[in-house]
């Protein structure tokens, strides 16, 4: 089976890696977008925040949008 996550999650989860990698102490937040009653997510909201460590503190946030909720 191979990786299939969106892109974006991807390319996020690269960066907390990375800043790990540097010295970063992460923290990291993933939190639910809700809609009416919708039974599951239509989206989640992920952040992270890094000590800087070595070098520039990391500082993202992306959008992730929930494929299997149906509008």
């Amino acid at each position: 089976s191979g990786d299939n996550r969106p892109p974006n999650m991807l390319e996020f989860e690269l960066m907390v890696r990375d800043a790990l990698r540097d010295g970063q102490t992460v923290s990291y937040r993933v939190v639910a977008v809700e809609v009416g009653n919708a039974p599951h997510p239509v989206a989640v909201v992920m952040q992270a925040r890094g000590s800087g460590g070595a070098g520039v503190p990391l500082n993202a946030e992306t959008l992730i949008r929930n494929w299997n909720h149906s509008e």
